[in-house]
């Protein structure tokens, strides 16, 4: 061992292709320490970090790079774009030509460990409907929309974006959608300055038990992030401390989370928001929303329609800081939260509602509410508003709204 140290010559290991990685290794593997790469030059190395090779030319990152794991079915098998499914990926599209086509010098394929040829893959028969391989794609161009990137690539179970240039990203609309399968996700340092939308980016991600949010994810310039986590179904604890101070959307942004616990909402400022239809409905396990009054602002929200529905467990006692007075849709607003005993509602207001039917039906143990700023407004529709309800006492304006209640 001690021969090898002294006289082994680097030039006999394995040359690495990149330029950048070959000078890294080597100082890495300098036998004097006074000639090895130092902590600092280490991290500032042109591998990890941009350049430019001249003033015309497009920024490059080396470590540009995607990394998935995918299990073998014959319906992907069949297929040459197998792993991102018929019509799933932007980075497929024209935008970037060099992934127009798939081939063994923009992919790596590893099956087992060991590296495959990419395009042998396809035909080689000795791989078996259930196994397990990694794919890596090597970007050498920055990709600017990641709309729809993954959408509906059923049996991908695992995604690395640890290596992946977003500093160009603007959309991430449905990036993640339809992913069923996916258990494990890597965000690494996800750049999301300039991203404007993040509609449905975890939509249907079934088998998704966590998101992990770097410190880099920002939501400061996002207007839309509506459907964002419906149908995460296995997701428990959801950390969402997001900048939503320019969001319109926030439409079914939760919606059937089914095993959600707890949400801590105090971060959102909704000044801006216009829908929040749909955002907690299904969430039938969800125990606690914290709201922040300061922040958590509705002057703006023209839809609440459903908003609460079928939130079983829910333990909400006051919504300080809900304004209602452009609301014209909370039908089914809180149908069915079983949990409601007395609910303080002194914030809410009818008077430009056309629609709240059925909006606390089913709140089989609601005996007292508050909804003292409720208006006499006979325009709205008002049928069944509480139905199923053992209502003791109603504090309201005046005897004419409960007459209509009684009607």
């Amino acid at each position: 061992l001690l021969n090898n140290i002294n006289n082994l010559r680097l030039s006999a290991l394995k040359q690495p292709d990149d330029d950048e990685l070959k000078d890294l290794i080597f100082r890495l593997l300098a036998r004097d320490p006074r000639e090895r790469i130092t902590w600092n030059d280490y991290f500032s190395h042109p591998f990890f970090t941009m350049k430019k090779d001249d003033k015309n030319s497009t920024t490059k990152i080396s470590t540009n790079q995607i990394i998935i794991k995918i299990k073998v079915s014959e319906r992907n098998k069949k297929n040459k774009k197998y792993f991102l499914e018929n019509n799933a990926a932007k980075i497929m599209d024209k935008e970037i030509e060099y992934f127009k086509e798939l081939n063994n010098e923009n992919t790596e394929l590893y099956i087992n460990g060991k590296k495959k040829d990419f395009q042998k893959y396809i035909d080689e028969e000795s791989l078996k409907d259930g196994d397990e391989f990694t794919i890596k794609l090597i970007l050498k161009n920055k990709i600017t929309s990641c709309n729809s990137m993954f959408y509906g690539c059923f049996y991908i179970k695992s995604i690395d974006l640890s290596l992946f240039d977003s500093s160009e990203v603007n959309d991430m609309s449905s990036m993640f959608g339809k992913c069923f399968n996916l258990t494990e996700l890597k965000l690494g340092n996800l750049d999301t300055e300039k991203v404007t939308s993040m509609k449905q980016m975890f939509q249907k991600c079934k088998s998704l038990e966590e998101i992990n949010f770097p410190p880099s994810f920002t939501t400061k310039n996002v207007k839309d992030i509506s459907l964002m986590f419906a149908d995460c179904w296995s997701i428990k604890d959801l950390s969402v401390a997001f900048d939503t101070q320019n969001v319109e959307n926030m439409k079914g942004l939760f919606l059937r989370c089914y095993n959600l616990l707890q949400l801590d909402l105090t971060s959102f400022k909704t000044d801006k928001v216009k829908k929040m239809t749909l955002m907690f409905d299904g969430c039938t396990r969800l125990e606690e929303i914290k709201f922040n009054p300061e922040n958590f602002k509705t002057t703006s929200v023209v839809c609440m329609g459903h908003m609460f529905n079928n939130c079983q467990s829910l333990k909400l006692s006051k919504l300080n800081g809900f304004s209602t007075e452009n609301v014209k849709f909370m039908n089914s607003m809180f149908a069915n939260c079983e949990k409601f005993i007395d609910i303080d509602l002194s914030n809410l207001s009818n008077q430009s509602c056309d629609n709240i039917t059925h909006m606390f039906d089913g709140c089989i143990n609601l005996k007292k509410i508050n909804i003292c700023n409720f208006a006499d407004n006979n325009n709205c529709k008002i049928n069944n508003m509480f139905d199923n309800c053992p209502l003791e006492e109603v504090k309201v304006k005046n005897d004419n709204i409960v007459n209509q209640f009684k009607k």
